[in-house]
């Protein structure tokens, strides 16, 4: 989920699927939002011969993607860079592990073994890893572990401590 451009690193993400796609011959891949590089993912998912298992869902609505991530069995998040990745804390939230390049505050949300994976580094193959390691733990790494780490950064928790300093300050004397 997200816009397909460089810094989403949609390429790696559909090396890393092609690996995935030889261990487990069922998987399939949604991939959902749109950007600069869709025909260029198109003409990649051709080259690599994935036509029958990457589906390009396109944008598509809050609801709609809420419901995507219900039926799905991992998010992966493939960036080249992020400082909080929105759509990480999304699917967690949804209950959806996560398997995951390690950009940004990722590691403050995802943990191995916990509720998802984090690539060891930014590879076809350390990705592929990832994958296949989140989706054979799934069942595990599912619901609560996912959805108790992203209930730590809805905004009423991470904004509290902004406006407890500013009603701290609104109550010093005035000089």
């Amino acid at each position: 989920v997200g816009r397909l451009d460089l810094v989403k690193n949609p390429i790696l993400l559909l090396e890393a699927f092609a690996k995935v796609a030889k261990v487990i011959p069922d998987v399939q891949l949604m991939v959902v939002g749109d950007g600069v590089l869709r025909q260029k993912i198109k003409t990649h998912i051709e080259k690599l011969r994935l036509h029958d298992r990457v589906i390009l869902a396109g944008l598509r609505s809050a609801g709609e993607i809420a419901d995507l991530l219900r039926v799905s069995s991992a998010f992966v998040l493939s960036s080249a860079y992020e400082g909080m990745p929105m759509s990480v804390l999304e699917a967690l939230g949804s209950g959806l592990p996560a398997a995951v390049t390690d950009v940004g505050e990722v590691r403050r949300i995802v943990k191995p073994g916990i509720n998802g994976e984090i690539a060891k580094d930014h590879s076809p193959d350390a990705l592929a890893t990832a994958i296949l390691d989140c989706i054979k733990h799934c069942d595990a790494y599912n619901g609560k572990p996912c959805v108790d780490i992203a209930l730590n950064y809805v905004p009423s928790k991470v904004l509290a401590p902004v406006y407890e300093n500013y009603r701290r300050l609104a109550s010093l004397p005035r000089k």
